[in-house]
């Protein structure tokens, strides 16, 4: 069953992962069901996981996804166009965008109340996403439509290692008081950067 009141293009992507279940001969379980935060998330449910995956790739075919991507960065306007051009929900189209990344240092993450719900990261951004957020962070409402800023790192980011770089951060409006941000490392050392893609790109 698909909830008729959300969006059609997060219905699309619904419909794509319950094909998936269907189409997965390993996911014949009848008793079986998921919940949908567990389609829009990163689930820690391995069908799940599984089921997201071949929805992205029906809907949004890597290669061709990053074609797509040839001139677009992780901005809130270019992953709304992202989103209209393979007809899925904006969180699909940032997680897919920063999955199919390979030279970019690039996050998203759903934020609400100050708590981060789940972040995916591309292969270059080493550092972990702070799952709860100082005063700074949460004041998103603010910053829905201003387009990428600069922030201080430890915003968002945990650990050390990131004090030379900039952290650029855009922030979009899903619904209910739940946020999408995008982050992006801009590295400054070119030489560690180039190490970087070496290991991880």
């Amino acid at each position: 069953m698909v909830n008729s009141r959300r969006p059609a293009r997060r219905q699309n992507f619904t419909c794509a992962h319950e094909l998936g279940h269907y189409s997965l001969p390993w996911h014949d379980d009848p008793s079986y069901t998921c919940a949908g935060i567990e389609i829009q998330a990163y689930s820690n449910r391995q069908a799940e996981r599984e089921a997201n995956r071949f929805a992205a790739e029906l809907l949004m075919p890597y290669y061709e996804f990053r074609r797509a991507l040839a001139s677009r960065r992780l901005t809130a306007r270019d992953v709304e166009a992202l989103a209209e051009q393979f007809y899925v929900s904006q969180t699909a189209a940032a997680w897919r965008y920063v999955e199919a990344s390979s030279e970019e240092c690039c996050a998203m993450a759903v934020v609400e109340q100050g708590e981060t719900r789940y972040s995916v990261r591309s292969r270059l951004f080493r550092h972990q996403v702070r799952r709860y957020l100082g005063p700074d962070s949460v004041r998103l409402a603010q910053l829905v439509d201003r387009g990428p800023v600069a922030v201080p790192p430890s915003t968002w980011l945990m650990g050390r290692g990131y004090e030379e770089d900039t952290l650029i951060q855009d922030v979009a409006f899903l619904m209910n008081g739940i946020y999408l941000v995008l982050l992006t490392i801009q590295i400054q050392d070119e030489e560690r950067y180039w190490r970087l893609v070496q290991q991880y790109g």
